[in-house]
């Protein structure tokens, strides 16, 4: 027998025996565990252990310059340039090495893999009973991350420290990130390593056949752009929380009809990065929102009690205005089966300047736990509607005028759009600054209430230009330590109005 400090050669007629071999620190490459015979058959081959190797996958004989070299089984990925967790990394020391990155038994080609752009990271269902909690070895490249677990249990995988890169390995395609249903285990599951954007990232679940909610994974790294500039974050499908207050990626976030977004509540929130907030529908679970942002089409709010979607305005009127270009409508408090880690309450606040503008109408549906209006110039056309709970619309910022105007354009009055109203299972509850203010029907808008009740505080009320005010079954206007004038109106189908007149 010769060895060297990486051949251990046995030569010919010096294999045999019946006990456990453990080989310590062996390299693929560089260490060599040599044979003259040709030891395919031999039954003691069961008793080699590689530490650190998967040893359920045993060992193969492979040749080497005509010698019989013994070495792990290295497994096949399931595709190209794919590679899945297994934890399954052994040692003859007791060590666990379930969570070792470079322990190659712990990936399913009892290797470790060379990852690069447009190579593939899955954590399904090989790993078995823990979470996996890796720490990066510094800096890492891939195109997809797939966390594609089945089961609801042991579904929290997580990834710290060092830097993920999500490059595509193509120009012009993003790179993925995917979550089965079950992913994230009770809102646990995350990536805390800084994430860079060297291409668009999309966002999605792993089985259009399993609903879209969910558990939501946690991207809590701070996520930049990348080495191609500007880079934005699709959510297309699955549940996901963007918990970074210091994002700085600037190509914008959209939200599609099957995804779930959930950003941090913060008073200095840049969880969104520096770009826009495009909304095609999905479900938001917002926070603070200081981006541009665009509404494409019907969405849903949806948080957990005590937590708020609250719209602000930076002062920049070209940045803070929402533009409706079609009739919206936004729901509140959704539910339902696999929710799961979302809430059960919705609370949104307008704030000043944040108006609403357009051609588009503006409903609110659903069950709101607190909707709250105060943007002095939201003059959009279409008309608005209460399908559900109350809209509370104040007048009383230190900078509106206090009065409120209906159906025409008047800067610093316009809460609810210039179009008609209607209240159709909910309710509108209006308050002026002051005494002094009035709230005020022009240019012939109609007001109809089938199922709810139209209430002005404190401030005289005036219906004007042959306004109409329609009041059919269960709906109602009323007014508080108020008057109200009803000098030119069209008044048709009176339930009941209440008011001095």
């Amino acid at each position: 027998m010769a060895n060297s400090a990486n051949t251990l050669d046995f030569g010919t007629g010096s294999t045999g025996g019946s006990g456990l071999v453990y080989i310590q620190n062996w390299l693929e490459g560089s260490n060599h565990l040599l044979f003259a015979d040709d030891i395919s058959s031999a039954f003691w081959r069961g008793n080699i252990r590689f530490d650190g190797y998967n040893w359920t996958m045993g060992v193969q004989v492979v040749d080497n310059a005509g010698k019989y070299e013994l070495i792990p089984t290295a497994g096949t990925p399931a595709a190209p340039d794919t590679y899945e967790w297994t934890g399954a990394a052994s040692y003859s020391s007791g060590v666990i090495g379930t969570n070792m990155w470079n322990a190659p038994g712990n990936w399913d080609i009892n290797r470790i893999p060379t990852f690069g752009a447009g190579s593939t990271m899955v954590f399904g269902n090989k790993y078995t009973s823990y979470n996996p909690n890796l720490a990066l070895p510094g800096t890492l490249t891939i195109g997809t991350l797939l966390f594609a677990r089945t089961t609801s249990s042991y579904n929290a995988a997580m990834i710290s420290s060092g830097t993920l890169i999500m490059n595509s390995g193509t120009l012009g395609v993003a790179a993925q990130i995917k979550k089965s249903l079950y992913d994230g285990g009770s809102g646990i599951g995350r990536i805390s390593s800084a994430i860079r954007l060297d291409s668009n990232l999309l966002l999605d679940r792993t089985d259009t056949s399993l609903p879209s909610g969910g558990y939501y994974r946690d991207l809590s790294g701070l996520i930049s752009d990348g080495v191609n500039g500007s880079s934005s974050i699709t959510i297309n499908g699955g549940a996901w929380y963007l918990s970074n207050i210091n994002n700085t990626f600037s190509g914008g976030v959209t939200l599609n009809p099957d995804g779930m977004l959930r950003i941090v509540s913060s008073g200095s929130n840049s969880s969104l990065g520096k770009g826009e907030l495009t909304i095609n529908g999905g479900v938001l679970w917002g926070a603070d929102i200081y981006n541009k942002i665009n509404i494409n089409a019907n969405f849903v709010i949806s948080n957990p009690s005590g937590y708020y979607t609250r719209l602000y305005a930076t002062g920049n009127a070209a940045n803070d205005t929402i533009w409706l270009n079609s009739d919206i409508t936004i729901t509140g408090k959704w539910g339902g089966a696999s929710t799961l880690a979302w809430g059960n309450y919705s609370y949104l606040y307008i704030h000043e300047g944040r108006n609403f503008q357009g051609t588009g109408g503006l409903t609110f549906a659903g069950s709101w736990d607190r909707l709250y209006a105060y943007a002095a110039d939201s003059n959009f056309s279409g008309g608005y509607t209460q399908r559900g709970s109350t809209m509370q619309v104040y007048a009383n910022s230190s900078t509106a005028d206090g009065s409120l105007v209906f159906g025409e354009l008047a800067a610093g009055k316009n809460y609810l759009g210039i179009g008609d109203i209607t209240l159709a299972g909910g309710n509108i509850q209006v308050t002026p600054k002051s005494a002094g203010n009035t709230v005020e029907f022009r240019n012939g808008i109609t007001v109809t209430a089938t199922n709810g009740t139209f209430t002005v505080y404190t401030a005289p009320v005036y219906f004007l230009d042959n306004s109409t005010l329609k009041l059919f079954s269960n709906g109602n206007f009323t007014t508080s330590n108020s008057d109200l004038i009803l000098s030119s109106v069209n008044l048709i189908g009176a339930n009941t109005t209440s008011g001095a007149t």
